[in-house]
């Protein structure tokens, strides 16, 4: 398998690269175990909400943000890979 190196300043950038490198991880296995026919639906979906969940941590006071204790490896929430 391939490897890459990535260069990041910071701790927080590092792991933004993380979540989206799983991103479209998760939303390639979702491509290839959907449904015929609700492929789309189903990437759709789960861009939107990774989107907005994304947007409410990011622009969260500093002190509710990355509560990492309610994350799983890949960066999103428990509930949000449950729903796929």
């Amino acid at each position: 398998m391939p490897t890459r190196t990535t260069e990041y300043r910071t701790e927080a950038e590092r792991l933004q690269y993380e979540r989206a490198i799983a991103y479209v991880q998760e939303r390639n296995r979702l491509g290839t175990t959907a449904t015929p026919g609700t492929v789309l639906d189903t990437c759709e979906l789960f861009a939107l909400e990774w989107e907005r969940e994304w947007l409410r941590e990011n622009f969260a006071t500093p002190s509710g943000a990355h509560r990492h204790g309610t994350r799983n490896v890949f960066g999103f929430s428990a509930t949000l890979v449950e729903k796929y």
